[in-house]
């Protein structure tokens, strides 16, 4: 027994001279992309381990996809993690480069119409890649607004750009079509865009109002109150002790209609853009009160009617951003021929309508991300809560009003969002 004992023990110990023999041999190699150093181990006790250099571990870009016209550019900006990585270089390629390249750090110059993937690399060996789908395609629009309508009237702070470009914004109808020919464009002191009208001179009446709720300039924004009016605050001379109604300061004296005009007490001063649309400032507010933003509108159709129900629901279920990146709305009435009567010295709608783009990169029925829909309605007393029996196509509101609505739209997105609408993106019952 004692001599198997002994013989286990010398086995032990050869073991234990064996691993040491080998670890005072054994060579660890650290390397880098530039350099491999060596470090030779002599003793068992003096181990030491030895961090590698930190890698990259992952990529984010700041676009998963991109569409882009010819000659068009967008720089893609990628993150790396961890951020101190040792070699954080990245390179970037294009899978096919007569569509699309890369031509500096993450710039994409667009090609030709096509598509292909745009991968930026990390180059420390980790194999670590992030890529991009890029789509070029020629945005052909026959017929979007062009020309500088011959009367365009604004505030003297209006900016250059807006001046010839408000008639390019998504909200704005064809002035080619419809029975207007001038438009309005309102915008704030500080020059952002409040709202456009499509005017007739001859009958001084509103055809429609367009404007847009984006973050940051929505009926959300609350910062002024209407009640303010009635309490000693003015808009250009009026107010203070009710709303400012005002003729419409841009607009040449023969082309104004005043409150004095409203004399059927029949119809109140229906605001098409809201007052409750634009309460992000004085002057936003303000403005709405413009009559040339006014139609005349029966009291149980505009006061807690449809009309009311209706612009309700629009800020408290459209107006949101868990629904809209930015949403374009056009509401008036109908002035074309047979399709409203004179009340004193004012047209009067037959019938009222609104039509609604969204635009939300994540919205999955169309590439595009953008969808469309209706509401017409006859123009008289009706307290309708809002329903499905109420939204048309854009196609047959163009229809039956004669405006082409989201003109400035791409043809083929254009043709794809008014063809039909879905009332259930639309939360309709």
């Amino acid at each position: 027994m004692k001599r198997n004992i002994l013989l286990l023990l010398v086995v032990l110990l050869s073991v234990i001279a064996g691993v040491q023999t080998a670890m005072a041999q054994k060579i660890v190699l650290y390397k880098t992309n530039s350099q491999t150093i060596e470090y030779k181990i002599s003793e068992l006790d003096s181990i030491v381990f030895i961090a590698g250099p930190k890698i990259v571990t992952s990529i984010v870009l700041s676009e998963t996809s991109i569409t882009l016209q010819p000659d068009e550019t967008m720089r893609l900006t990628a993150t790396i993690k961890p951020s101190d990585a040792e070699n954080p270089e990245l390179t970037w390629e294009s899978s096919d480069e007569e569509v699309a390249m890369v031509v500096n750090n993450g710039l994409v110059l667009a090609i030709a119409d096509g598509t292909c993937i745009i991968t930026c690399r990390a180059t420390d060996g980790s194999g670590v890649y992030a890529e991009c789908a890029v789509k070029v395609r020629t945005i052909i629009n026959n017929n979007a607004n062009e020309d500088i309508p011959q009367a365009l009237y604004t505030e003297a702070t209006t900016p250059t750009s807006l001046r010839t470009g408000a008639m390019h914004g998504m909200e704005i109808p064809s002035l080619k079509t419809g029975n207007v020919d001038a438009l309005i464009v309102h915008t704030l002191p500080e020059g952002t865009l409040n709202y456009c009208v499509g005017y007739n001179t001859t009958l001084k009446a509103n055809a429609w109002t367009a404007f847009k709720w984006y973050p940051g300039f929505s009926s959300n924004n609350k910062i002024w109150n209407r009640n303010r009016w009635r309490n000693g605050e003015t808009f250009n001379g009026y107010g203070g002790t009710g709303d400012p109604f005002q003729p419409d300061p841009v607009l040449p004296a023969n082309m104004r209609i005043s409150s004095s005009d409203f004399t059927n007490w029949s119809y109140q001063r229906g605001h098409i853009l809201g007052s409750a649309d634009r309460l992000n400032s004085k002057e936003a507010n303000g403005q709405t009160f413009y009559l040339s933003n006014i139609s005349p509108q029966l009291k149980d159709f505009n006061e807690h009617g449809i009309w009311w129900n209706l612009e309700s629901f629009l800020r408290d279920t459209y107006d949101q951003s868990t629904f809209r990146d930015t949403l374009y709305v056009v509401k008036g009435g109908t002035i074309t021929s047979g399709k409203y009567k004179m009340v004193d010295q004012l047209a009067c709608p037959q019938y009222y309508y609104m039509a609604i783009l969204a635009y939300k990169k994540s919205y999955a029925k169309t590439n595009s991300g953008f969808w469309a829909i209706a509401f017409w309605m006859e123009h008289k007393a009706n307290w309708d809560e809002v329903s499905s029996k109420y939204a048309i196509s854009i196609d047959e509101l163009e229809r039956r009003t004669g405006i082409d609505f989201f003109c400035n739209l791409p043809d083929d997105i254009e043709d794809a969002v008014e063809n039909n609408f879905y009332p259930s993106d639309w939360k309709l019952r």
